[in-house]
């Protein structure tokens, strides 16, 4: 009940915001990762770093990037969506929007870290620390993905990119975005669960493609029973043990 009242107050909040026009951006909404010249599929994700559930459907959504990213046709584009009841996910993304800014490629590595650390951003563990310190530790657990603390110190300091959060989710409101995870395909809310795995993500996913971009996908490397085959660049393969994410761009790593 609890948390359905919560999920009725953001909403509430949404129909307040977007009461007001939302400023017209120069580009579509999004960090856009992938295809940027026509893709045929566009995976949308509203995304809060210190979300549980967004934690839980993260692995899949990086699986489904690396899946698809080789047939030139897909795209993943990421909405900050902080709900106001996770005190701390607005600086989570405040700061993803710095790292973005500063280097595209090392944004998901970044979400990768918060959300290894989310536990200790929880409302209980900060309650007691101010808004610096706890800015200062975002920062700090930045390092661990080889992002200059700098970097998101910076970012805090930018009025033009706490704006940008708060664009981004005002823009969500206005797609009826309520909590998270919350995911579109090509623009239409696919009720999608964080327990879901690249495989159910095919059966969504693949007939949207023209049949001969997936006929042309390379085939997954073989790894070692009980590892995972990581793509994370176009013909880079690794395997990854239990435990270990496969991130683009990076490989596996905890």
């Amino acid at each position: 009940m609890a948390r359905l009242m919560l999920s009725v107050a953001v909403l509430l909040a949404c129909v307040l915001a977007t009461m007001a026009q939302v400023p017209i951006p120069t580009t579509p909404p999004g960090l856009a990762f992938g295809a940027t010249d026509a893709p045929a599929v566009v995976l949308e994700f509203f995304i809060d770093l210190f979300c549980p559930d967004c934690k839980a459907a993260w692995p899949a959504v990086l699986d489904v990037f690396n899946h698809y990213t080789p047939t030139g046709l897909f795209q993943l584009r990421l909405h900050p969506f902080p709900l106001p009841y996770h005190h701390n996910a607005y600086y989570a993304a405040w700061a993803s929007m710095g790292v973005h800014r500063s280097n595209a490629t090392a944004y998901m590595p970044f979400a990768s870290t918060m959300f290894t650390v989310q536990d200790a951003f929880f409302n209980s563990p900060t309650d007691t620390m101010t808004p610096q310190v706890v800015r200062k530790k975002i920062a700090a657990a930045a390092t661990s993905a080889g992002i200059d603390a700098d970097v998101i110190m910076t970012a805090f300091n930018d009025n033009d990119l706490e704006s940008a959060v708060r664009v981004a989710w005002k823009y969500g409101c206005t797609r009826t975005v309520a909590g998270t995870p919350t995911f579109l395909v090509n623009g239409v809310l696919v009720q999608a669960q964080q327990a879901w795995t690249l495989q159910d993500w095919q059966t969504v996913l693949d007939p949207l493609f023209p049949p001969h971009a997936l006929a042309a996908m390379p085939a997954p490397a073989a790894c070692p029973s009980g590892t995972k085959s990581c793509q994370y660049l176009p013909g880079q393969t690794e395997c990854c043990v239990p435990g270990e994410m496969c991130i683009p761009n990076v490989g596996c790593r905890c």
